[in-house]
């Protein structure tokens, strides 16, 4: 008979004591059961002259033999790093949280709430690590590069989903005053700054409506390490396409855009 043939598992942690206690019992019988046996076999007969459990036959000079204590207290059989480890041993409740705040297994494996991450991301450069998952609100400008002042809005919102460095930006803006606009017409305000990366280009799309100047095509362009989203445009199928300026924005522009670009970090 194997010893501990059935499993133990301490699923509440107010009852790892009586838990323990009763496991040991169990250790014990079968101890003696199979000393039962091992004197039957060896001639002993019924097991009258099979020497007992160490503490159970009033003999204790055999508990060497053994290599266990004589009392049954629920931690002499362990030591304090077995206890802890039998301690450990516990199916995972809502109380065994895993890593951040929040993230219990109970939770996790039942779909009640996704992985969390930290709020401050902690950067992690390794290619197969994913550092950062989040989402939420931006408030976009529709300025200028060279300058932005005395705009109001009728609407400005902004959306964003980020997974490791994968940025998807949208926002929309409704303007009821352009006020001044100085230099080349930006998007500006992304929630996280590009790659410093020449290569990393990113392109998006762009929905319009009231601009003072009539555009065939327009699309908006990220470039390395910055915020500030470039437009675009062409006047004619087969122009070359130039940035916006304030000429080409009114009073009651309404313009709204989705870049993908990769973050910094």
């Amino acid at each position: 008979m194997p010893i501990l043939s059935k499993p133990y598992v301490i699923t509440d942690a107010g009852r790892q004591s009586e838990d323990i206690d009763r496991m040991f019992d169990d250790v014990y019988t079968e101890i003696a059961e199979l000393e039962r046996e091992q004197a039957e076999s060896l001639g002993g007969g019924g097991g009258e002259g099979a020497r007992g459990v160490p503490g159970e036959d009033g003999d204790d000079s055999d508990a060497g033999l053994w290599g266990l204590p004589v009392t049954r207290s629920s931690t002499s059989l362990v030591d304090t790093t077995n206890l802890a480890r039998l301690n450990a041993v516990q199916s995972f409740t809502a109380a065994n949280t895993w890593t951040a705040t929040g993230n219990n297994f109970d939770e996790m494996l039942a779909v009640d709430k996704g992985l969390q991450f930290p709020a401050i991301q902690v950067a992690d450069a390794g290619a197969n690590v994913l550092d950062d998952c989040e989402k939420g609100n931006w408030s976009p400008v529709l300025g200028g590069d060279g300058g932005t002042s005395g705009q109001s809005y009728g609407v400005q919102v902004g959306r964003y989903a980020k997974l490791g460095q994968l940025v998807c930006a949208s926002g929309a803006m409704e303007l009821t005053a352009k006020g001044t606009i100085t230099g080349n017409v930006e998007f500006q305000g992304l929630p996280f700054t590009s790659l410093t990366d020449a290569n990393a280009f990113a392109v998006g799309t762009i929905g319009r409506h009231g601009l003072a100047t009539a555009f065939v095509d327009l699309v908006c362009t990220l470039s390395a390490n910055s915020t500030a989203v470039s437009i675009r445009a062409k006047t004619a199928a087969a122009t070359s396409p130039s940035l916006l300026t304030t000429t080409d924005i009114g009073d009651t522009s309404f313009v709204y855009f989705t870049i993908m670009y990769r973050a910094s970090a």
